[in-house]
């Protein structure tokens, strides 16, 4: 093979020397560019300024004349290669595309002017393109009109060029951005100077020339409206600082700032005026008396400078946004191809587009690496010790690829968020955290065999993403640069592999300038993060297709279009046949055509569309139908021989912006999203196949309909994954300066168009890979980035690619419907979005592209949400922040292999790594680190379900809100419930009923409701065939109705002996069967009753108001609730009944928030009511209830209220009533940062059982209560950088018992708690605990049946056990979601089921014995 040597390496490691000049002999650097005359292919005319000399002359197309001059055209040269400006040598002006005027004109050239840059594409056989340099997909074309516009649809001849060479040269002053200069003022031959000690605000000084100095070299980049000159010496800015005494000096960059923002005039003799403008006035600088000054007038050769060109910096790549890639390919849709069709179909994984293919032109460089990691790029290993051919790496570690070298124990991961973990001074990075290095870089080396055959292909490199930018060696010759965290890189390894074994080095910078654009909330790590492989192709191949198609009005027919690109890079004259072939779902042949392609010697490049025309029966794609078709593409030889063949699967599937809404093949789709991140705690930011999988499926359980891939986009087999499940995609661009923006808002660097390229770039690479994805049905720019010209261009770029609707929040944040195409907030209140959903900016769809920010115990208020959202005029649904928690092991802890720490994972967070860090902040998920379902993701599939029943007179109505799936791929079960046991069950089938439609199902109940028991109606639709993510009979949707409502509670039957009240210390009442005395200060000292100690001697009951939960306490801030709970003072009193049966103990308790009276009503058979009566006189209140403290042993709990899992008052819709059980311990909720948790609603009643004597204690109620048990005394809670495994457990039970507790609100990210879910005040509220106690010893009392048995999680054989239970018992264990995950049949008095595949969370364990259900919580932990 051919091979060529490079020595770019070498070059980037050099300082060009400086100009061995004098000071006397400083000059203008002038260029001698060439002259042409521009010819359209499609019209034989030439561009021409009409021989006019003016500015907004228009440019048109006239007949060839070589005496006008107006045809000339100087070829301007700028700091990018094949960037170009035009300047017209007899008038002085520039082609000028003039966007605001709307046809292209001449206008005085300005070397900083975006609108005057044109990128020269050259296809080949001596043609070329003239597109916009900021916008690569928008061409000069010949319009329909005979004039030249800039347009992004054309005729493909319409924008093809001859440049005929007119022999004639012209001689400029030319300045470019991205190069130094010595700059020089005319008349007093003195250089500007920045200030010697890089002082910040220090004035620009006027001195002689200094050979060396590089305080007197300035390199130049692209503002916001001209040049910004930052000093080589101490990387400020000048600042002409017009606001005020107008003398320059140096300041931090900020490209957007006016005073910062340099113009050059034109002055003759290779001269310039400098100019800058503040508030409409334009300012000239000018030496005075010496000094540089800024004057509105003039002042002859005082006002004029000239620019010599001078050595730059050392000019980092990784620190220059200029240069963000060097020979890379350009984007392309994915592909794998292979060499024949029957490879390509005998591959196992041919179905499976994320799989790693068989038998496919694929190589996989996964897998084992060498590697070296060192804390700064100065001293990074070279040639001789890394990548030169023969550089032994032999003594380096071995680093699997793909990973995060921090979570293989290398540098420190670091969670950052707004801020950045360097310096804010783009493009440059200057590490600001302690214990990392100033910016590490891992080498990686490994070696690969080419595979038979490719030595006549071309070969192509893959990186799937890689944090954050990288040269690439092969065989020891240079092959490239890249930058991007998340996009794909690829570059040609044609000529640098050999026939046998090749070695590979990739150099990866933890940041560059990139990063700048990577400032999303996450944990950031470094290095190949995801999947790299080589593929090979013919020498001329199918480089790129596009797949779009038009369907008809019923969305079942219509036409398909791919668009295909031929790359013959070397010019080779030859004939190829493309087969475009439309596979059915059902591997049935749809339609077939074929294209021939010959190409001219030197011709490089053609395109093809290929139609397919009047197809019928198709199968449209939606989340709910995810039919996929799938689309061969064969290349074939002139010899009629296969030679590539790949496929694409593709869904037919319409989407559309009409009256506000989202149509989705007709019918307005609501979006009931996620936002997502690619985090695992064992792998970090690297994702593999299995927790991918698992992600969708748990969506799709839980009623999730879109994700966005917040914020940045994801691997390219994630989208197959999508298409394949049914979730639709939007697809975010890799780009947030959160921190620019914060800092410096309109003058962030989303205004700087010298970052622009790498805007479009991120952007661009995105759309033209994924969209052919079905799933993909936004894009959206980004995040977090303010707004700026950056996103003037990246919208108009992504509108010239593809017609899906695109999103950016950054301009509905200013109210404006500029460069997106819907309304879209952050985080509103319930009143914003009832405003916005019925009245949005610019009547666009309205869009919560992060809402009910999920930080610990929260998602509160998610119904409410909702119900504003559907039905409105414009509301289209939202994406919850986020989807999983980004806990990560500690990697030490991984090599260690210690990944548990005092029974709890040995997970960490944003606190355990050096800031600048928000704590907690990464831990905002709806499941947990390690994919378990949650109390949080239970409330999210209640209300994203896709049913709404209502119940009267015997008959089920149920509504059918999917769009595209009717109700009879469902069957309903129900249960009648009494006192939360099940006392009746069914499964009835539902009849056909459309989307939109309500089905009316007749029930008829059996049960027989008695008196004084409550009853419940629960139904449920369940699936009637197993999905890709289900099994058959999964519940997806679910409602509760009340029957009858609970009685009060029952008259006590007394005793036959007398109390006797004792009022000598305190209040003490006993006979045999209780013993109970309360302190003069109102707390309980003693409660025995039946032989059983009901409280721990202290001081409880008392009131509390001690809450801590996360998600109202924004970044971590313990400032909510109280720490203690004490009280001002108590009144005791005491009244015994005539007949002794029966003592009345008061508590009239004074409190400074909420002042309370207990009633204690103390029976003759150990019975006590306590009567509660509330007086809260403070607003913001968590809690209206009291703490109290039981002692140890009463482990097994039995309940009757809303579970089974944690619920609150603003988070219960998916909760509902029934009779559960679980143990003290297994009532924990395992957050990230521990807090208060565990509440269930509607306490009925609850019985506390010692599992060694058959003790019990059971609290019913009357009123409205909730409650929570727990081994953990809360206020351990109010630590701020707190863990699970740093809690003390105690052995004894505290317990809540709340009339009402504040909602959770979204008070962590967004608004707090809605005022309905506030604690009330001013006011009286009441409820009664009856407390009853059972004596084992004495009564023998066992919970009968199912209830029988106990139950424990086995944690070295990881499996639930349980023993005690009849033979024939079933158990079953499901996740919170309703997925069966083990079962098994008791054959003797235990019975086990395996949890070995499930992550460490929540579960319910199901027994069922005849007629006896009992469904009991446990944790696997």
């Amino acid at each position: 093979m051919k091979k060529t040597s490079y020595l770019f390496y070498a070059v980037l490691s050099l300082i060009l020397p400086l100009q061995q000049l004098a000071a006397q002999e400083l000059k203008p650097t002038v260029d001698n560019v060439t002259v042409y005359r521009i010819e359209n292919v499609a019209n034989g005319k030439f561009l021409s300024n009409g021989d006019n000399v003016d500015n907004d002359a228009r440019i048109v197309f006239a007949d060839g004349n070589e005496a006008s001059t107006g045809q000339e055209w100087a070829m301007y040269p700028t700091e990018t290669d094949g960037v170009f400006s035009f300047v017209n040598p007899t008038s002085g002006k520039a082609l000028d595309m003039a966007p605001g005027v709307g046809h292209p004109v001449q206008w005085n050239y300005e070397p900083a002017n975006l609108n005057q840059r044109f990128k020269i594409v050259a296809p080949g056989d001596g043609y070329n393109r003239m597109a916009n340099a900021s916008n690569p997909y928008e061409y000069l074309a010949l319009s329909a009109d005979g004039y030249p516009m800039m347009l992004t649809e054309y005729v493909a001849e319409n924008i093809l060029y001859f440049f005929h060479n007119t022999g004639k040269q012209f001689t400029l002053a030319n300045v470019y951005a991205g190069k130094s200069y010595v700059i020089s003022n005319v008349a007093s031959k003195s250089v500007m100077t920045a200030p010697a000690d890089g002082k910040l605000a220090a004035l620009i000084e006027m001195k002689p020339y200094v050979e060396g100095d590089d305080t007197q070299t300035w390199r130049l980049s692209n503002g916001k409206t001209g040049f910004v000159f930052t000093s080589n010496s101490c990387n400020l800015s000048m600042d002409m600082y017009l606001q005020a005494d107008r003398t320059p000096l140096v300041y931090t960059t900020e490209s957007g700032n006016e005073n910062q923002n340099v113009s050059l005039e034109e002055a003759g003799d290779g001269h310039f005026y400098l100019t800058g403008t503040f508030k409409g006035t334009k300012y000239y600088l000018k030496v005075s008396d010496g000094k540089l000054i800024a004057s509105t007038d003039k002042d002859g050769d005082n006002s004029k400078f000239f620019f010599t060109k001078a050595a730059g910096p050392k000019g980092n790549y990784w620190e220059d946004q200029y240069v963000y890639e060097e020979n890379k390919e350009t984007a392309h849709a994915t592909f794998i191809p292979y060499a024949s069709t029957e490879a390509m179909k005998s591959d196992v994984n041919y179905d499976k587009a994320w799989l790693t293919p068989k038998k496919a032109d694929y190589l996989s460089l996964n897998g084992t690496w060498k590697f070296n990691l060192v804390p700064e790029p100065s001293v990074r290993p070279g040639e001789d010790d890394f990548w030169g051919n023969a550089a032994d790496v032999s003594a380096w570690d071995n680093i699997e690829v793909p990973s995060c070298w921090e979570m293989k124990g290398y540098d420190l991961p670091l969670y950052v968020n707004v801020e950045y973990a360097f310096l804010n001074n783009p493009p440059y990075i200057k590490n600001k955290v302690d214990g990392v290095g100033d910016n590490p870089v891992g080498s990686y080396r490994r070696t690969f065999t080419l595979p038979d055959g490719w030595e006549a292909k071309n070969v192509f490199l893959h990186f799937d993403g890689l944090y954050s930018a990288a040269f690439v060696w092969v065989n020891g010759e240079y092959v490239g640069y890249t930058q991007g965290g998340n996009n794909d890189h690829e570059f040609d390894l044609s000529a640098h592999v050999r026939t046998g074994e090749n070695n590979i080095c990739v150099q990866v910078f933890r940041w560059s300038d990139a990063s700048y654009l990577e400032g999303q909330d996450m944990f950031h790590m470094s290095g190949l993060h995801r999947d790299v492989y080589l593929y090979a192709t013919p020498r001329t191949f199918v480089r790129d297709h596009y797949i779009t198609a038009d369907l008809n009005s019923t969305f079942d027919g219509g036409s398909m279009k791919v668009a295909l690109e031929i790359d013959n890079r070397y010019g080779e004259p030859v004939k190829k046949n493309i087969e475009v072939q439309l596979v059915a779902p059902n591997g049935n042949v749809v339609a077939t055509k074929n294209e021939m392609v010959e190409f001219a010697a030197g011709v490089k490049s053609a395109n093809r569309n290929v139609i397919f025309e009047n197809l019928s029966s198709i199968t449209a794609w939606t989340s709910e139908t995810p039919s996929l078709y799938t689309v061969v593409v064969r290349q074939i030889n002139a010899d009629g021989n296969e030679e590539m063949v790949f496929s694409t699967k593709y869904g037919f599937r319409n989407i559309e912006i009409k009256n506000g809404v989202v149509l989705i093949n007709g019918k307005r789709v609501y979006f009931k999203g996620v936002n997502t991140q690619d985090t695992h705690p064992l792998y970090g930011r690297t994702m593999d196949i299995a927790t991918m999988i698992k992600d969708i499926e748990l969506m799709k359980q839980a009623n999730v309909n879109l994700v966005r891939t917040s914020h940045y986009p994801r691997a390219a087999k994630m989208y197959a994954m999508f298409d394949y499940y049914g979730l639709y995609v939007m697809d975010e661009a890799d780009v947030e300066c959160h921190k620019s923006w914060s800092d410096k808002k309109d003058n962030s660097i989303s205004s700087d168009p010298s970052w622009q390229a790498q805007y479009v770039d991120r952007t661009v690479r995105m759309v033209i890979r994924d969209r052919n994805h079905p799933s993909v049905v936004f894009w959206s720019l980004g995040n977090e980035s303010g707004t700026g010209v950056n996103f003037d261009v990246t919208y108009s770029a992504t509108k010239a690619l593809d017609s899906r609707p695109v999103h950016y929040e950054g301009y509905s944040n200013i109210n404006s419907a500029k460069n997106t195409d819907m309304d879209s907030k952050m985080y509103p209140n319930l009143d914003y979005t009832r405003n916005h959903c019925n009245n949005s900016i610019g009547r666009e769809p309205f869009f919560l592209c992060e809402y009910a920010h999920a930080m610990g115990n929260s998602v509160g208020n998610l119904q409410d949400y909702w119900d504003i959202i559907e039905g409105s005029n414009y509301g289209i649904g939202g994406c919850i922040w986020d989807w999983v928690d980004q806990s990560i092991y500690d990697p030490q802890a991984i090599k260690n292999g210690m990944l548990e720490k005092n029974g709890f994972p040995h997970y960490t967070t944003g606190y355990d790594y050096p800031g600048p860090h928000q704590g907690n902040f990464c831990n905002n998920g709806v499941i947990t680190a390690d994919r378990a379902w949650t109390a949080k993701l239970s409330e999210v599939k209640k209300v994203y379900q896709y049913a709404k029943f209502t119940y009267s007179n015997g008959v089920l109505h149920i509504k059918n809100k999917y769009n595209f799936t009717d109700l009879d791929n469902f069957a309903l079960r129900y249960a009648v419930l009494c006192n939360g046991e099940v006392v009746e069950t069914n499964t009835v089938a539902i009849p056909s009923t459309a989307p939109g439609a309500t089905a009316s199902v007749p029930l008829s109940l059996a049960t027989t409701m008695e008196q004084g028991c409550e009853y419940v109606l629960n139904v449920e639709l369940l699936k009637n065939e197993a999905e890709a993510w289900c099994e058959a009979a999964y519940p997806m949707a679910s409602e509760q109705f009340v029957l009858q409502e609970r009685s009060a509670l029952p008259a006590i039957v007394q005793g036959d002996e007398a109390l006797t009240v004792d009022n000598s210390n305190g209040i003490s009442v006993s006979n045999s069967r209780i013993s109970f005395k309360v302190n003069s200060q109102g707390f309980v000292a003693e409660w025995v009753a039946n032989g059983v100690r009901v409280v721990e001697p202290g001081k409880y009951p008392v009131y509390s108001n001690i809450r801590w939960i996360e998600n109202e306490s924004p970044y971590g801030q313990h400032a909510f609730g109280d720490s203690e709970a004490t009280i001002n003072s108590a009144t005791v009193t005491s009244v015994r009944s005539g007949d002794g049966m029966t003592c009345n103990i008061t508590v009239d308790v004074k409190h400074n928030k909420c002042p309370y009276v207990i009633t204690y009503s103390i029976y003759s058979n150990g019975v006590v009511d306590m009567k509660v009566e509330y007086n809260p006189q403070a607003s913001g209140l968590r809690r209206i209830g009291l703490d109290m403290l039981f002692p140890a042993g009463f482990e097994n709990v039995e309940y009757y209220a809303k579970g089974p899992w944690e619920n609150y008052i603003d988070r219960q819709t998916g909760s509902f009533l029934g009779r559960y059980t679980t143990t003290v311990d297994d009532m924990f909720e395992m957050y990230p940062h521990p807090q208060s948790h565990g509440n269930r609603m509607a306490l009925r009643d609850v019985t506390m059982w010692n599992p060694e004597n058959g003790n019990a204690i059971k609290i019913e109620t009357q009123g409205q209560v909730s409650f929570s048990l727990s081994h953990y005394d809360q206020r351990q809670y109010l630590t701020p950088e707190l863990h699970p495994w740093d809690l003390k457990r105690d052995n004894v039970v505290y317990a809540t018992f709340d009339y009402m507790q504040r909602g959770l609100g979204n008070g962590s990210c967004g608004p707090g708690t809605e005022s309905q879910y506030h604690c009330p005040y001013n006011k009286t509220l009441t409820h009664t605990l009856r407390v009853s106690t059972i004596n084992g010893a004495e009564t023998a009392v066992e919970n009968p049946g199912v209830n029988a048995c106990q139950v424990k999680y086995d944690k070295a054989n990881q499996a639930v056990v349980c023993t005690g239970v009849t033979a024939s018992t079933g158990v079953a264990v499901y996740d919170l979601g309703g997925m069966q995950v083990g079962k098994s049949t008791a054959h003797g008095d235990s019975v086990a089921v395996s949890l070995a595949s499930q992550p460490q969370g929540s579960y319910l364990l199901v027994l069922k014995n005849g007629e006896s259900v009992r469904t009991h919580k446990f944790m696997k932990w």
